[in-house]
């Protein structure tokens, strides 16, 4: 019995830098499916392997690699941890939107239009298996852009679209809060204070995260 652990996807923005491709040599296409499975021994786990790989050649993929040993392994998973390290230095922010996985490839494309509406792209690598996607905003010239809120509500704006979420995996905090009336009605937001009023009367529990209490 196999057990499927994760798949993470990675657009051709955010592999474009050479610190992204662990030796592998650049194919043409899109996106790259980064797939993780178990199995109870080895030969099950690359004829799962074999499988997986066969299918996404079978439905358009332009190349596939299995790793071979644990080396390959470590190296294929560093390549989608470094990604962000990579851009820290260069993005605004990273986002953290999701939608339901038969709506990614709308949003995907909703992400490339309103990047061409900024005159700027946006690297998103993410867990399609949820359809959980991060995204940056890219700072010009070292400098946060005077448009880089319009551009953070617009891809706000696109997952709600889609049935989706502003934050899925890192949730809320300070940071999304100024952004929760795109998703949510006042009357939502009401019942979500009072929830907060009856359980945390004197705001001692994290006080100005998620909601802000009347004084």
């Amino acid at each position: 019995m196999n057990t499927f652990t994760g798949c993470n996807i990675r657009d051709n923005q955010a592999g474009s830098k050479d610190t992204l491709t662990a030796g592998h040599t650049k194919d043409e296409g899109k996106v790259d499916l980064l797939y993780l499975v178990e199995e109870a021994t080895e030969d099950a786990l690359y004829e799962t392997a074999g499988t997986i790989a066969e299918i996404c050649e079978n439905n358009g993929a332009v190349g596939s690699v299995i790793a071979e040993d644990s080396k390959q392994q470590r190296n294929l998973l560093d390549i989608r941890s470094a990604i962000y390290e990579v851009y820290k230095p260069v993005f605004v922010d990273s986002l953290d939107t999701a939608v339901p996985v038969a709506n990614i490839g709308d949003l995907l494309k909703e992400f490339d239009a309103i990047a061409e509406k900024y005159g700027t792209t946006t690297p998103r690598f993410g867990h399609v298996a949820d359809g959980n996607f991060h995204n940056f905003i890219l700072m010009v010239d070292g400098k946060v852009p005077e448009w880089a809120d319009d551009m953070r509500r617009d891809i706000y704006k696109a997952a709600i679209k889609y049935g989706g979420t502003i934050t899925a995996e890192h949730g809320t905090g300070k940071t999304r809060k100024p952004y929760m009336n795109l998703q949510y009605t006042p009357h939502v937001l009401g019942i979500m204070k009072s929830i907060k009023k009856a359980f945390d009367p004197n705001n001692i529990l994290n006080p100005g995260v998620i909601i802000d209490l009347d004084n």
